[in-house]
This record gives C-alpha cells, sequence and structure tokens, in this order.
C-alpha cells in the first residue's frame, strides 16, 4: 500500500526548521502515532517533490534521516517502506526549545545526540524554535512566534528541555502543565530542575592562570548582549586585574557566524593598523568566531600567542578555531551535552534517582596562555 501525499506533511513558512528536517519530523509522528504502518510504501522522491513543490533533495534527505532511525527501509525499486520495528509503541515525546535560528552549530550537534538518544530509549522528539530578534537587541514579547509551540504542546508534550533565558518563553509550557527544565539564568520555580553554568568558578580558573603568566591586563572581547560577559567580568574585576570590554557588533549581511567573524576582523585590523600599543597581556574571547577573526588579524601583523600577548577562547570541540597552537580554550562538547542531557530527562521520565547532567564547558589548558 502506498500512503497518501496528502495530510502526511505540510511546512510551515515560519519555521527556522529546514525543509527536510519539517518533513522528517512530520512523518515520523506519521508513524509513531499509527497513522503509517509496517509495510506501507511512501511515495516516490518525484511525487513528493511534485506535491509539496519542492526540489528531490528535500525527499531524499528526509528518508535518509528516517532510515538512521529505524523508523523507515530503503528498498531497491520501492523506495521507503515503513520499518517492521516502527511499529513500537513511543513512550512519549520531548521536546527540545529554544529562541535562536537554528543555525548555530553547537545546538544543532546538541539536538541530533540529544534527540538520538531519547528515540532509542523510545522516546518521540523533535526541536521547537520559537522564532524572536537577534540576541543584541531587546527582548519585547509581541516579537515572538509561539504558534509552533502551542500546536506541538496540543498534539501532546512529555517533557520540554529549554535552553534559553527569556523568562515568558517558557508560559506556554506552564499555562499547559507540561514539565520542563531549563539551562537558563533566571529563577523557575515551576521548573523540575534549572541548570546555571558556572560561569564565576570558570572565570576563577583563567584568573588563576592569568596571574601565573604576569598577566597585568586582560581585554574581554565578545558580541551582542553582555548576559554571559558579566558574570565573569565581575570575577576579573574583583581580581585586581585591569580589564578592559571590548564588543564586536556583527552585521545582518551575512549569517551570524560568518559575520561576527568578519567583524572581529576588520575592528582588530583598525585597531593594529594604528599601532600596538592598546594591547593588553591577555585576551579572552567569549566567542569561537569572534576569537578566529581577531586571531587572523593578530597573526597578519605579527603578533603571536603566547609570545606577544596570552588568549584564552571559548571553543566548540571538534569546531574550534584553526591556530598555529592548541588554543587554551573554554571548551564546550555538543555531543557529551546532548547524550547527558537526554540521560537526564530519560530519569525524570522513568521516575529514577535523577541523573545530573555534565553539560557545561570546561577550562582545557592549551598552548596560548
Amino acid at each position: 500500500m502506498v500512503a497518501p501525499v496528502q495530510h502526511l506533511v505540510e511546512f510551515d513558512a515560519s519555521s527556522e526548521s529546514p525543509l527536510y528536517e519539517q518533513m522528517s519530523s512530520q512523518i515520523a509522528s506519521a508513524i509513531e502515532s499509527g497513522r503509517l504502518k509496517p509495510g506501507d510504501r511512501l511515495p516516490s522522491l518525484e511525487e513528493w517533490s511534485s506535491a509539496l513543490g519542492v526540489g528531490s533533495w528535500v525527499p531524499r534527505r528526509a528518508m535518509s534521516e528516517l532510515a538512521k532511525k529505524g523508523l523507515v527501509d530503503i528498498r531497491r525499486h520501492m523506495g521507503a517502506v515503513v520499518s517492521a520495528s516502527a511499529s513500537c509503541p513511543m513512550k512519549g515525546k520531548v521536546i527540545y526549545l529554544s529562541v535562536d535560528r537554528g543555525n548555530i552549530w553547537a545546538r544543532e550537534v546538541f539536538s541530533f545526540n540529544f534527540g538520538e538518544a531519547l528515540r532509542n530509549a523510545g522516546y518521540r522528539y523533535e526541536r521547537v524554535i520559537v522564532a524572536g530578534p537577534r540576541q543584541d537587541r531587546a527582548w519585547p514579547r509581541d516579537t515572538f512566534d509561539f504558534s509552533r509551540l502551542r500546536s506541538v504542546i496540543k498534539e501532546g508534550v512529555s517533557f520540554a528541555w529549554v535552553g534559553c533565558s527569556v523568562k515568558f518563553v517558557v508560559e506556554p509550557l506552564i499555562e499547559a502543565g507540561v514539565p520542563f527544565s531549563l539551562v537558563g539564568g533566571f529563577e523557575c520555580p515551576e521548573a523540575v530542575d534549572v541548570f546555571r553554568e558556572p560561569l564565576a568558578e570558570t572565570a576563577k580558573e583563567i584568573v588563576a592562570l592569568l596571574k601565573k603568566a604576569s598577566c597585568k591586563s586582560v581585554m574581554y572581547v565578545g558580541y551582542g548582549r553582555w548576559i554571559n560577559g558579566a558574570k565573569m567580568a565581575s570575577t576579573f574585576y574583583s581580581s585586581g586585574l585591569r580589564l578592559s570590554r571590548l564588543c564586536i557588533k556583527p552585521s545582518d549581511a551575512v549569517t551570524e557566524a560568518d559575520s561576527a567573524h568578519r567583524a572581529a576582523l576588520v575592528e582588530f585590523e583598525r585597531r593594529l593598523s594604528r599601532g600596538k600599543g592598546w594591547l593588553p597581556d591577555a585576551f579572552v574571547f567569549s566567542d569561537d568566531y569572534v576569537a578566529s577573526g581577531a586571531l587572523f588579524a593578530l597573526a597578519h601583523h605579527g603578533v603571536e600567542a603566547p609570545r606577544d600577548v596570552k588568549v584564552v577562547s571559548f571553543a566548540n570541540k571538534g569546531h574550534m578555531p584553526v591556530y598555529l597552537r592548541p588554543l587554551t580554550r573554554i571548551e564546550n562538547d555538543p555531543v557529551r551535552n546532548g547524550r547527558e542531557a537526554a540521560k537526564y530527562v530519560v530519569s525524570v521520565l522513568r521516575g529514577r534517582r535523577r541523573h545530573v547532567p555534565d553539560i557545561f564547558p570546561k577550562l582545557v589548558k592549551g598552548a596560548t596562555l
């Protein structure tokens, strides 16, 4: 039996999720709810493309994602067929709620590993992005679109993992009685747990290394709002180090990552072209893309770390800035974080002793400090 294209997939133009992700998520829901049964043959790539008005790569990628999850089998001359193992009932649905645009590498990697671990444990999974303004601007409530979140909640949600610092984003969860935990910087008595990054402790570790290296002055470089930067800066101020801060302002003309890299490169080139007297003993970069642009400009002007200036940067494991020497870094591991968060959620849903997730970046001593 060939499943009908109609009513299986409906793209949401306002969603930040890629089309293939929307498609695979909706087909997975149809399989897990029993609307599609084992042995049902899905339409061909050409049929999907024609019915949905998209290129063939969209259904091809969606089928590939479904095959990885074990929900469909790709058979020669038949195409995608709902897998026999897909008949196992799911235990509930978990969502990952955030407010970014969906193009942040670390969150994409986190989402993939978080979802994969949950599916392996028998739970349905969906990432939900509440579209809002850039993070370096104000947070007016009426600029956020809650339509997708409210729609998902109506379908039924067992638990939500929330990764943002915007208080009113969790209000639809509270109103619907959906249990959730969050990684954020605000008090929330309705949450099962609130996890806060130990930024002050990390800053103390950095200060100890800076003093050991005889540094007297440090410049904290980042972009956007100083939410996390302010917490670290207070530790630097109280340490006796001379602290200055440089805010890089990305343009909206390109993607956020490229924009941050380019803005840092331009700003550091501008400053270095006028001389090097402004250079501190050490730089602490709050963003890996900002660090990559700044390091490029510093190297271009013959400023090397750690000979001329010490460097500490935020970095994502496997995706950090390329430099001549290993960076001393506050290293985030989104693969580990996703799996750890999933273990935690499963422990909550199964009513067991809650697993304490190891989800925060760690300071790694490199060769630039």
